[in-house]
C-alpha cells in the first residue's frame, strides 16, 4: 500500500499546485478587471470633459465670432446699398467682401455644428433628420431614416441623444469614406429596455482584414463609448459586396449616463 499512499501524497501536492495556480489567475483576473473598470470610467470622464469643452468652444464661436461677423455682413451690406449704381468699382470691390463674409459666416456655423449642434435642443428625431439631410446634400447618396413615435424618443435621456448623434455621424463618415455606397438606412428602435441604432449599406462590405485594425479609431472610440454604457457594438458579418450593417445598442437604465463620443 505504500505506493497509493505515495500516488495520494503526489496528488495532493499537484492539487495543491493547481489550487495556487488557480487563485493566481483570479487574483490577476479580478486585478485586470479593476483596471479595466478604471480605464472606462477614465474614459467616460475624459468624454464628459471633452464634450464641455466643446460646447464652450461653440458658445465661444458663437459669441465672439459668427455674432461679429454677423454684424460686419450689415454693415458691409448697408455700404454695398449706397455705392451701388454710383461708384462701380467701389462696388464690385464691395459685393465681393461681402461674399467673403458669408462664406466666412457659413465656415463658423459649420464649426458650431460640429463641435456642439444646436439641433439638439431640438431633440434626437430633428437632429437625426439634419444629420441625415446633410449626408444626402453632400454626399448625393440616397439615405432614408425611420424612427420610432415621439414619446420614444422623447424618453431618451439627452446624454443618450449626444452620444446616438455622435454615433451615428461617425457611421455616416465610414459609409460616405470607405463603403462605395449607394444606398443608406438608417433606423432608430427601442425594444424594452434597449435603445438601438443600426446603419446599413449596400457596398462593398468590410473584408476580414480590415476589422479590428489598429488604427480604426473611429469604431475604436464607439466602442468604447458603448462600453461605458453597458451596450454594445455589432458589425454585422456580411460578406465583401454584400454591404455592412452597423449596430449599436445601449440599455434605457444606463442612458442617462451615456458618455458623449
Amino acid at each position: 500500500m505504500t505506493w497509493l499512499r505515495h500516488a495520494l501524497e503526489a496528488a495532493k501536492v499537484q492539487l495543491g499546485a493547481r489550487t495556487v495556480a488557480l487563485i493566481e489567475l483570479q487574483q490577476r483576473f479580478d486585478h485586470l478587471t479593476d483596471e479595466l473598470r478604471r480605464e472606462q470610467q477614465l474614459f467616460s470622464h475624459l468624454m464628459h470633459k471633452r464634450e464641455q469643452e466643446r460646447e464652450q468652444l461653440a458658445q465661444d464661436i458663437h459669441d465672439a465670432l459668427a455674432q461679429n461677423l454677423l454684424a460686419l455682413r450689415i454693415d458691409v451690406a448697408m455700404f454695398a446699398s449706397r455705392t451701388a449704381g454710383a461708384h462701380g468699382r467701389l462696388h464690385e470691390r464691395t459685393e465681393q467682401v461681402l461674399s467673403h463674409v458669408d462664406v466666412a459666416i457659413r465656415n463658423a456655423r459649420g464649426l458650431i455644428n460640429e463641435l456642439h449642434p444646436p439641433v439638439l435642443e431640438l431633440g434626437l428625431l430633428a437632429a437625426m433628420e439634419w444629420l441625415t439631410a446633410r449626408f444626402r446634400r453632400e454626399t448625393l447618396l440616397g439615405c432614408t431614416l425611420a424612427v420610432p413615435d415621439d414619446a420614444a424618443c422623447n424618453a431618451i435621456a439627452p446624454p443618450a441623444e449626444l452620444a446616438l448623434y455622435r454615433i451615428l455621424r461617425e457611421a455616416l463618415e465610414n459609409v460616405h469614406r470607405h463603403a462605395h455606397a449607394t444606398l443608406v438606412e438608417v433606423v432608430l428602435k427601442t425594444d424594452g429596455d434597449w435603445v438601438e441604432l443600426s446603419v446599413a449599406d449596400n457596398g462593398i462590405g468590410i473584408a476580414a482584414g480590415q476589422r479590428g485594425k489598429p488604427d480604426a479609431y473611429g469604431l475604436q472610440m464607439v466602442a468604447e463609448c458603448l462600453a461605458g454604457m453597458r451596450g454594445e457594438l455589432i458589425l454585422e458579418a456580411n460578406k465583401p459586396g454584400k454591404g455592412c450593417r452597423f449596430i449599436a445598442r445601449m440599455p434605457f437604465s444606463s442612458a442617462a449616463a451615456a458618455p458623449p463620443l
